[in-house]
């Protein structure tokens, strides 16, 4: 009897890890979306200060929570998103402001799925 209640235990415990991890990799990795998205509308209307503030806000959340996200996320997409954020700095100093949107917004949908890819639906239960 002492066994099952220590599985029960176990499970319970995994279930609510699991949750937290949900609603954490929502909240740690939304936010920033939000801002790429506001910096690729900034970036094509040429208000670079705003545009490039918005990203450095992006990726130092990104950064802060980078080895939470690894240790429970697949990290051929978070390479990606390393790589995307650094082809920003290149875009920035040659102001394309074309090429800076397009990554601000391709960058956005990265960070959007990886929030949404490990949230409590019905569809990643499958």
């Amino acid at each position: 009897m002492k066994r099952i209640w220590i599985g029960i235990g176990l499970l319970a415990a995994l279930l609510i890890g699991g949750l937290w991890v949900a609603d954490a990799m929502e909240d740690s990795h939304l936010p920033g979306a939000k801002d790429l998205r506001r910096a690729s509308e900034l970036a094509l209307e040429e208000d670079w200060l705003r545009a490039e503030a918005l990203t450095g806000r992006a990726r130092e959340k990104w950064e802060r929570k980078w080895r939470v996200t690894a240790s429970v996320a697949d990290h051929e997409p978070m390479d990606e998103i390393d790589g995307m954020f650094e082809e920003l700095k290149t875009y920035a100093r040659a102001r394309d402001e074309v090429a800076y949107s397009g990554t601000c917004a391709h960058l956005a949908a990265l960070l959007e799925a990886m929030g949404h890819a490990h949230s409590f639906n019905w569809w990643n239960l499958l």
